[in-house]
């Protein structure tokens, strides 16, 4: 079976039960993640280097993970073009988590510190002789999409009112202005319930779904399902009801893992 498996976030325990738990349920389990692997949670280096050994795993590029590829690497696909340099995203993301994955990383907490408020490009030196090259190889590889003849996986969005067979997509994917709409825009309610001329069913994450009606997802904080569609951020990360979520595409089952390592199924 396939399991996609939403946002980590760096929260490297609830990764590994969630993934030994499928394992268990699934012995022939294979892997699909949407990305943003990093930020936010304590662990991100823990992460990355566990997902770096896993087998019959695939990995889709998030907003987090497309910023800390141009912060190690200098480079992106999801990015407006020039709208940003590593210096200027690095300053920026410091408040969207990437401290935490900085101090993972090993740099100690007074020389983030420091270059918090004197930003210069010593701090880019730091992180990126600090970021193993596995770990760099492992952020530029990344896909903007998980592509199977019967299912679809971005990070977090496809326009709604366009196909989504494979001719179309590469050709769209082709311009820098809807790669960064695959990995930085929000769904609309009324997008997930509406009609869509895709002929395969698409994954997603990066939303959390408390930012949708209850209703929409059974009042519990499970993934929302509608029409040729399942958003699957259950925001681990955000707060004590978070849980990180995998989703079986072939038969819709769901498993989860909450704070406190529990297994939900």
């Amino acid at each position: 079976m396939r399991w996609v498996i939403g946002d980590i976030h760096g929260m490297f325990a609830a990764l590994e039960t969630l993934i030994d738990a499928l394992s268990k349920l699934d012995p022939q389990a294979r892997f699909y993640f949407v990305g943003d692997y990093v930020n936010r949670g304590p662990e991100s280096k823990r992460v990355i280097e566990y997902l770096i050994t896993l087998k019959n795993a695939k990995f889709c590029r998030g907003n987090h993970d497309d910023v800390f590829d141009l912060i190690v690497n200098d480079h992106w696909l999801g990015g407006e073009e020039d709208a940003y340099e590593p210096l200027a995203a690095c300053v920026w993301f410091l408040r969207h988590g990437l401290a935490e994955t900085i101090l993972s990383y090993g740099i100690h907490s007074d020389d983030l510190d420091y270059h918090r408020y004197h930003p210069s490009n010593t701090l880019i030196d730091l992180v990126r002789a600090s970021v193993p090259n596995t770990h760099k190889k492992f952020l530029s590889d990344l896909q903007m999409q998980i592509d199977d003849d019967d299912a679809l996986i971005m990070h977090a969005f496809w326009p709604p009112e366009e196909p989504n067979d494979r001719a179309h997509i590469k050709r769209r994917l082709s311009d820098a202005e809807t790669r960064h709409r695959v990995v930085w825009e929000r769904f609309r309610p009324q997008q997930i319930t509406m009609e869509k001329p895709w002929t395969r069913p698409m994954f997603f994450g990066h939303t959390p779904v408390s930012n949708y009606p209850a209703s929409m997802r059974n009042d519990e904080n499970r993934p929302v399902v509608s029409s040729m569609i399942t958003l699957l951020d259950t925001a681990l990360v955000l707060g004590l009801e978070g849980r990180m979520t995998a989703v079986c595409i072939e038969d819709g089952r769901t498993v989860m893992v909450d704070r406190a390592l529990k297994v939900i199924c």
